[in-house]
């Protein structure tokens, strides 16, 4: 069972990558010369959530290469307050608006970090509790 565990989680970062990756990219807000400011404003649907999945991703991916947990630990946090004042600067709402929804995609990519952390630790991949 470990085996099949440890191709979909496998198959699961690929995709995630993969799939995150162009979200990112196709949704990346641009408010300058936009005739439609609306559509940028719809278009943070899809990006923020996607854009803090992505970057949970690169949290547990870190983990592969960073043994000491305190040092994991610190990285992880530098990492996801950057990406989440990043996130709050390019939106164009009020600062309480922004951080609504900056929480909202960090806790939506806080799930897709959630499932890939149980597929790793029921594959064989799993040293790191060993």
């Amino acid at each position: 069972m470990k085996k099949e565990i440890t191709a979909i989680y496998i198959c699961w970062v690929f995709v995630s990558v993969l799939f995150l990756t162009y979200l990112v990219v196709k949704f990346y807000p641009t408010y300058k010369d936009n005739e439609i400011p609306l559509s940028t404003d719809i278009t943070m649907i899809v990006f923020l959530p996607a854009y803090f999945s992505m970057l949970w991703l690169v949290v547990h991916l870190k983990s592969f290469f960073i043994r000491k947990q305190r040092i994991d630990v610190i990285i992880s946090i530098i990492i996801l307050l950057v990406a989440f004042i990043y996130s709050i600067l390019i939106m164009d709402f009020s600062f309480i608006t922004n951080v609504f929804i900056s929480f909202i995609g960090l806790t939506i990519g806080f799930i897709h970090y959630f499932i890939t952390e149980v597929l790793f630790r029921k594959s064989v991949l799993n040293t790191r509790l060993a």
